[in-house]
């Protein structure tokens, strides 16, 4: 989450002195940050507007061109905003801080104990593809997304890889798509 520095209050006390005035960027509609803001919005109890974009870097624009008041982004698209000065870290929504933004706290950490929102992504196989092709294949990715030259390149962007591979990561995906799913319903959030 980021701001524009010159804000005088956090938004916390900004939304409680004008209520439904804020407003949150991202892409969207229905993609994960726009879930993630909507976890966020009723754990909190705020009133903020989502603003859907085409994608991060197009909320990350309209948030420099003040048409916005705050943004939800991955790490790679607002980094060198933030890393001048001209974008602020609130928050991430990971269980713990990123390390390359060590010193802006979680959400977790700022009041909301239970709110985690990791995007994630990964490679999938055909249903029957045999077992042993599948072990093979968790065998590369793993030792791709370990290797000494490629974990530099990865942590640059914000990204640091939890390998899970095979029947683990198929019950990850069970996970998400009932925890999503279920707030999608409950929200009744649309894709447009």
């Amino acid at each position: 989450m980021a701001h524009r520095p010159t804000a005088r209050l956090p938004i916390y006390w900004a939304q409680r002195a004008k209520p439904g005035e804020l407003t949150l960027g991202s892409a969207g509609p229905a993609t994960a940050s726009h879930i993630a803001f909507e976890v966020l919005k009723r754990t909190a109890k705020f009133d903020m507007t989502f603003v859907p974009y085409p994608g991060d870097s197009a909320a990350v624009n309209a948030l420099l061109g003040d048409h916005v008041t705050s943004v939800f982004a991955n790490f790679s698209s607002a980094a060198e905003q933030v890393k001048s000065g001209k974008l602020r870290a609130l928050a991430t929504t990971s269980r713990t801080r990123a390390d390359a933004l060590a010193d802006v706290p979680t959400v977790a950490e700022s009041s909301y104990k239970d709110y985690e929102a990791d995007i994630w992504q990964g490679v999938v196989a055909p249903a029957r593809t045999p077992k042993e092709t599948i072990s093979q294949l968790g065998r590369w990715f793993s030792a791709a997304v370990k290797a000494p030259d490629v974990q530099p390149k990865l942590a640059t962007q914000g990204l640091h890889p939890a390998v899970v591979c095979g029947e683990d990561f198929a019950v990850h995906i069970r996970k998400q798509y009932d925890e999503y799913g279920r707030v999608i319903r409950e929200l009744n959030i649309k894709a447009e």
